[in-house]
């Protein structure tokens, strides 16, 4: 019988906070590159840009929620 397949991801805990805020602004530019190339095509999908802008005032929030500490 085979044994089954843990294919769950492991999040390391980030070493320092420094390197959570450096992760989190790293994130938050890569959606700011991502949207901005959403709305350069001729059929920009509005609503997805919308929901990529909700996602990063989350990740903005959460940064200076950590910043605050």
């Amino acid at each position: 019988m085979r044994a089954a397949q843990n294919n769950s991801i492991k999040c390391l805990p980030f070493e320092t906070q420094e390197n959570l805020i450096n992760w989190m602004q790293t994130q938050d530019l890569i959606l700011q590159r991502w949207r901005d190339e959403v709305l350069n095509q001729p059929e920009a999908d509005v609503r997805f840009v919308e929901r990529l802008e909700a996602h990063r005032s989350w990740l903005q929030w959460e940064m200076n929620q950590i910043i605050k500490v």
